[in-house]
């Protein structure tokens, strides 16, 4: 019986060594995410003025935290793609800046802002990410890195 129980044992080992030496050669065969033909441009600037994508400025207004945002988005497929983004900043949210990490680009009209790339190209916005205030220290921004961002397809 324990000779069973050790062979099983080894058999369970040998399939989590495969698994992670598998997953090392190859990190996408297991993905979760949804590949998208849209990404945000990131690169190291030669000169503090030359980011692709940066946190350009915060600011609270009517108990709206407001961060200013100039994003590249690179579109590798072969058609136009209309995007909306998402943000989320945890440290805001633990920091107290923030009721909720959450945070939606919109547009002049309060709308979820659609932005449209086109094939095979990459274009610069300039949007402002929003989200509540919190009571506890609604001026203050963590840092100056820009929020994770989603990116989510609505249509081409």
């Amino acid at each position: 019986m324990k000779t069973k129980k050790r062979v099983i044992n080894l058999c369970l080992t040998l399939l989590l060594i495969i698994a992670v030496v598998v997953l090392s050669f190859f990190p996408k065969a297991l993905s979760w995410k949804k590949h998208l033909p849209v990404s945000i441009v990131k690169s190291e600037p030669e000169t503090p003025n030359q980011l692709e994508s940066y946190l350009v400025d915060y600011y609270v207004k009517n108990g709206k935290m407001v961060m200013s945002c100039r994003i590249k988005l690179k579109n590798t497929s072969n058609e136009e793609i209309r995007v909306r983004l998402y943000g989320y900043s945890w440290i805001d949210f633990v920091s107290g800046s923030l009721k909720a990490p959450e945070l939606f680009a919109l547009d002049h009209n309060g709308e979820s802002w659609i932005f449209t790339i086109p094939a095979k190209s990459s274009v610069p916005f300039t949007f402002s990410f929003t989200g509540d205030v919190s009571e506890r220290d609604p001026i203050r921004k963590w840092d100056r890195s820009l929020p994770d961002i989603t990116i989510e397809i609505v249509g081409k």
